[in-house]
């Protein structure tokens, strides 16, 4: 539900359907129902009243409801909580940072490892020249 404050250039307070509006327009609702602010207030209040009736005639039994039912909500969004962590905890697994990621060499890094290799190459083999000759 959607408030609007102007309708037809009159300061009438208006709900309407937060559904009409939704793309492609008309969609989930047919049409933009309306219903004033103030009988909003009106069913509101009238529900509060009726709870409030309920909660006197048997406290304990209206405290053992609400406390079941914030128990049922607590263990519904525990084990939401554990599915989402297990699906984070897996992406993180799969995670690879930037900086740790290997790259593939350019060319010219490349050339680079073939020169340092062929000179290390080089500086082996005169080496082991100059052991075969002493």
């Amino acid at each position: 539900m959607y408030i609007q404050r102007m309708n037809n250039g009159k300061r009438v307070p208006i709900y309407h359907c937060g559904n009409y509006p939704k793309v492609p327009v008309g969609t989930l609702c047919r049409s933009a129902h309306r219903i004033k602010a103030d009988h909003v207030m009106e069913i509101v209040v009238k529900t509060i009243k009726e709870v409030i009736q309920y909660a006197n005639l048997d406290k304990e039994c209206f405290a053992g409801e609400i406390q079941s039912h914030i128990e049922d909500r607590q263990t519904v969004d525990f084990t939401e909580q554990k599915k989402r962590m297990a699906v984070c905890e897996k992406r993180i697994g799969e995670y690879i940072p930037p900086t740790m990621a290997e790259k593939e060499p350019t060319p010219e890094e490349l050339e680079e490892m073939r020169k340092k290799e062929a000179r290390k190459d080089r500086l082996h083999q005169n080496y082991l020249r100059r052991k075969a000759r002493n």
